[in-house]
């Protein structure tokens, strides 16, 4: 296939991490093994950079996975009822005064913070330790380091190391949102929608499925 053919060609010039190969490797990713390996799983420095840069990824989610893990109120609205979560912390606006910076809420929006005041306030000292309440662990979603590793194998649902629609791998780096819509976890990345935009489209979906 010369579409192959010029992959490998690229990788073996260290372009293996191009867009249009990677792209061109979630394509083919399905036919690497099996009864199509012959055909499709031959280029050896394509398959190389692939999964170098598979694992390079890995790599930085797993960074991020533990940061969630030490701190997980850092990636959550603190608002109560809301469902906006991101995969970095520096996404949610955190809360400005003296409180310590372990315990120190975060809010997608500014809607979101200034309710919260009223409860956060008295909390909101130096040498103060947050209840529980205050630090609700992220749910498991896609976005979850721990979720989106799974995609790392780079399985035969075409799946490498980012979401679909990004093959330079940005939409990861950059962060995403999400909520729970239906059962289903939706992200997204700011560009596409602001977190007050995922957040009223997720109230919505709320209303019209009769959720209470």
């Amino acid at each position: 296939m010369r579409a192959g053919t010029h992959a490998e060609l690229a990788a073996k010039m260290g372009f293996g991490t191009a867009p249009a190969v990677i792209m061109l490797g979630r394509t083919l990713h399905r036919f690497r093994h099996g009864e199509h390996k012959e055909r499709f799983g031959k280029g050896t420095h394509f398959w190389a950079a692939l999964d170098a840069r598979a694992a390079e990824v890995q790599a930085e989610l797993d960074k991020e996975e533990a940061k969630r893990f030490v701190r997980p109120s850092r990636y959550k609205c603190a608002a109560p009822g809301c469902p906006v979560e991101a995969s970095k912390g520096s996404m949610l606006r955190a809360c400005a005064g003296k409180c310590e910076d372990a315990y120190k809420p975060r809010y997608c929006t500014k809607e979101c913070q200034v309710p919260d005041w009223k409860t956060h306030k008295r909390m909101c000292k130096p040498g103060l330790e947050a209840p529980q309440s205050e630090a609700p662990p992220p749910s498991r979603s896609p976005i979850d380091p721990s979720f989106t590793a799974g995609r790392f194998e780079m399985s035969p649902d075409l799946s490498l190391p980012t979401q679909p629609k990004n093959p330079t791998f940005k939409t990861a780096r950059n962060g995403e949102y999400s909520v729970e819509i239906g059962g289903i976890s939706v992200h997204t990345s700011p560009s596409q929608l602001s977190s007050q935009e995922i957040k009223e489209l997720a109230q919505k979906v709320k209303v019209l499925s009769g959720e209470k």
